[in-house]
């Protein structure tokens, strides 16, 4: 889940006041705009998981991609993104 995904969901959570999410991240900095609207930080996947009932995750695997331009490019190798958050 992109940021800007976590963020309205949890804007949408802190509105109805139900419980946060909880985020990782390998670089956790990158979290703290959801950090400073309710979205609670933990230290890594195991964590996350087991202080979870309800899990999403994105994963995507692609060889190729499109930028603004229109212009296509291909990559070297297979890249896999997986993205996990977690609702209390």
């Amino acid at each position: 889940m992109g940021l800007a995904m976590a963020n309205n969901l949890q804007r949408h959570l802190a509105a109805k006041k139900a419980l946060s999410l909880l985020y990782t991240n390998r670089t956790m900095s990158r979290g703290q705009p959801l950090q400073s609207i309710g979205g609670i930080a933990v230290p890594g996947f195991n964590d996350l998981v087991a202080h979870s009932k309800i899990i999403f995750t994105m994963v995507c695997r692609f060889n190729e991609w499109t930028v603004s331009n229109g212009r296509s490019y291909t990559s070297r190798r297979d890249i896999k993104l997986i993205r996990v958050i977690g609702l209390q």
